[in-house]
């Protein structure tokens, strides 16, 4: 179900539960010795082992608890696996079921992007599209935000909303406190800022569920044109996040490219790989984009003959076709990267510029405890704390975005190079070699993103695993 569900915190629960079952009930019948098992499962245990070594080791014990139960994950789904021949029995069954999920939602994700509310009433209020329409904002997907407007001492800020049981945050580097208006219905209200800053607007949910029907923003009277008008897409996670959303995408394109290459089939895995990569067009997916460039190029070279060679052209073609889809949003990268000015800048919002600020404080974070990191805790307190050490605006911090960071900060030096080896022989240990680049892809993603702290990133490893090993 975990597989054929990804986004769905409640097939990862069930998935769970069968498989410990599944260790407990088919073990016997495989070995009297718990020899064996320990020799399949040894990097699962250890990376287990260096977590629940690093809750004792944190101060905060409660958060450390709560990213426990989402890493023990990571060895029970694994040595199910490894126990129990599900690739001799189910394979076939678990890939199909597998592909066509993707299909399904890849389909929603992009009728909630292009098609118009008006002529498909079952997207109106329970997915709605970044053009526009009703926006349903709920526990699940509680806020919609713009960009960060780079403002000057004097400007006004108009905002006019139509909805309901919505609340106007207001929120930058300059601020002390975010500023936060309560709205109930259709309204508009202003700003004026007494001093040049970067800021950033967004809409959450009140108590119950809010509503936005139309928005416009005004800046000195000149309507704001934003590239993403609610950048939360209403498709279930991993597709409200786009790294998630890029890395599996990204690695469904590789897995039909391997098939296609290796001659075993042609026809599924060309409509399951162009809908993928259509899908990660779409959603601007930069990371997926970049990782399955360098991928199929990886897979190209592995499997070299004339017809490969003119299948890679063909989708070169189309990418140098579709690039229009995708500049603007290398542009704005582009553009964070060349402005970025450290975090004693007052700009510290944008997917790009956002992350350098964050990856420079949980640097510093980690050399201030390099031998054996701060323990499985919330490190955004670690963050925060280093801070206020150095006389920093804090509020703005968030996760480091760079899940090896995020194991620096935790374990330090010493365990984080525990960490690389049990993850490497995760990943390459017993992995077919034509699978290495959607390996990477995962390394990759690692790079920007808290991958393996989410229970879709958790996901993706165990499907990863499972379909790409040896036989």
């Amino acid at each position: 179900m975990a597989l054929f569900l990804p986004w769905s915190k409640a097939g990862l629960g069930i998935s769970e539960g069968i498989a410990a079952l599944g260790i407990l009930f088919q073990w016997p019948s495989f070995s009297k010795s718990f020899l064996p098992f320990l020799k399949k499962s040894w990097p699962f245990w250890g990376l287990f082992g260096l977590y629940f070594f690093g809750v004792f080791s944190s101060e905060s014990t409660d958060e450390g608890w709560k990213q426990l139960n989402i890493k023990h994950l990571l060895f029970t789904f694994p040595m199910y696996w490894s126990l129990v021949p599900l690739e001799s029995m189910f394979k076939k069954y678990i890939r199909n079921g597998f592909l066509f999920s993707i299909s399904i939602w890849c389909l929603l994700s992009l009728s909630s992007l292009v098609l118009p509310d008006r002529a498909y009433p079952w997207l109106r209020e329970e997915w709605g599209y970044r053009g526009g329409g009703t926006y349903g904002l709920n526990d699940e997907h509680p806020f919609a935000y713009t960009h960060e407007q780079g403002l000057n001492a004097g400007d006004s800020l108009l905002v006019s909303v139509q909805g309901k049981d919505l609340i106007f945050c207001l929120e930058s580097k300059s601020f002390p406190n975010y500023i936060s208006v309560p709205i109930t219905g259709d309204t508009s209200f202003s700003f004026q800022f007494s001093q040049n800053s970067s800021a950033l607007w967004f809409f959450k949910n009140a108590k119950g569920n809010g509503e936005i029907q139309q928005v416009d923003y005004r800046i000195n009277g000149a309507s704001v044109q934003m590239n993403h008008e609610f950048q939360h897409s209403k498709i279930p996670s991993p597709w409200t996040r786009r790294p998630l959303a890029g890395l599996i995408l990204a690695s469904i394109f590789l897995w039909m490219m391997v098939d296609i290459y290796q001659g075993k089939s042609w026809l599924i895995p060309t409509l399951v790989g162009a809908l993928s990569l259509l899908t990660l067009l779409f959603l601007e997916a930069r990371l997926g984009l970049i990782g399955a460039g360098v991928g199929l190029l990886g897979i190209t070279l592995g499997h070299r003959n004339r017809r490969n060679a003119l299948i890679f052209l063909g989708i070169i073609v189309v990418l140098v076709g579709s690039a229009y889809l995708m500049t603007d949003a290398f542009q704005r990268m582009w553009l964070e990267i060349a402005s970025f000015q450290g975090i004693d800048a007052d700009l510290a919002y944008g997917s790009a510029n956002k992350r350098l600020a964050l990856w420079e404080v949980y640097w510093n974070v980690a050399k201030d405890h390099s031998f054996l990191g701060t323990g499985v805790g919330d490190v955004v307190l670690d963050a925060q704390k280093w801070l206020i050490q150095h006389q920093q605006p804090w509020q703005w911090i968030h996760w480091p975005h760079n899940q090896y960071l995020t194991v620096l900060v935790q374990f330090g030096w010493i365990g984080g190079i525990a960490w690389l080896f049990l993850m490497g022989h995760m990943f390459f240990g017993k992995s077919n070699k034509a699978w290495w680049p959607i390996l990477f892809l995962g390394l990759l993603s690692f790079s920007t993103d808290n991958t393996m702290d989410t229970q879709q990133g958790m996901t993706w490893l165990m499907w990863v695993i499972f379909l790409g090993k040896k036989h």
